[in-house]
């Protein structure tokens, strides 16, 4: 094929369409093929902080390496929209699926042990996972920051005095408590709201500002933003 004469790589056949990888830095000519569309976004991870997965920055993410004991979470990306086989190989590395993130990446949550093999997926040969011909199914993965959990509101939180948050954690309860009580013993308040839905633990917490980059540091830790109480619309 044309696209292949160019450099690019066969990913995955979905048999209405096929996806294809290239290093070139200029797409230009793949864009001038009929029935071919550049897709950009497959590169983006929406996050608090969205994260091109092609850039240095992220290259230099992926190559840091988990320190301390417990479990992390932690961020995943697949070459393609998510295929079944995909899916089954990330489970068998032992890692627990936490949330689907824009474009074909996953959040998951598991130890030291089970986010290694999850890095070294598709290294050095291709996985059972991987398409016939295809070039890998794991394009990034990365450790999920503190900085990628906090809400962009949270930038005008205000400089003195405290302001609620809600907060979502994974569910650990080796691990749920301690953080909650960590919340707590900064808002020097008890936590509000405390319920859980699904994998997820939610609580309202009031907060200084310059707490919570500590609570987010925090590995079960999803997501901090600013709580906006409820009205009733008549």
């Amino acid at each position: 094929m044309e696209v292949e004469r160019l450099g690019a790589t066969l990913v995955a056949d979905y048999g209405s369409f096929q996806v294809y990888s290239s290093y070139r830095s200029d797409a230009t000519p793949f864009g001038k093929l009929d029935g071919v569309e550049i897709a950009h976004d497959f590169n983006i991870v929406h996050l608090n902080v969205p994260i091109d997965t092609t850039s240095r920055g992220a290259q230099e993410l992926s190559r840091q390496r988990l320190r301390g004991g417990g479990k992390h979470l932690h961020v995943v990306q697949f070459a393609g929209p998510t295929r079944r086989e995909w899916l089954d190989e990330l489970l068998r590395a032992g890692v627990e699926l936490v949330n689907y993130l824009p474009h074909n990446a996953y959040l998951v949550y598991g130890d030291a042990a089970s986010i290694e093999r999850v890095t070294r997926l598709g290294e050095g040969q291709r996985t059972p996972a991987d398409t016939v011909g295809g070039s890998g199914f794991k394009q990034w993965d990365g450790p999920y920051l503190g900085a990628f959990k906090l809400d962009p509101a949270t930038a005008n939180a205000p400089t003195r005095g405290k302001a609620r948050y809600a907060v979502q954690l994974v569910a650990d309860p080796s691990q749920n408590d301690a953080t909650i009580s960590l919340a707590e013993s900064l808002a020097g308040s008890k936590a509000v709201q405390r319920y859980q839905i699904a994998n997820f633990v939610n609580f309202i917490v009031e907060l200084p500002t310059d707490a919570l980059t500590t609570l987010a540091a925090q590995e079960d830790v999803i997501s901090v933003m600013p709580y906006v109480e409820p009205t009733l619309l008549d």
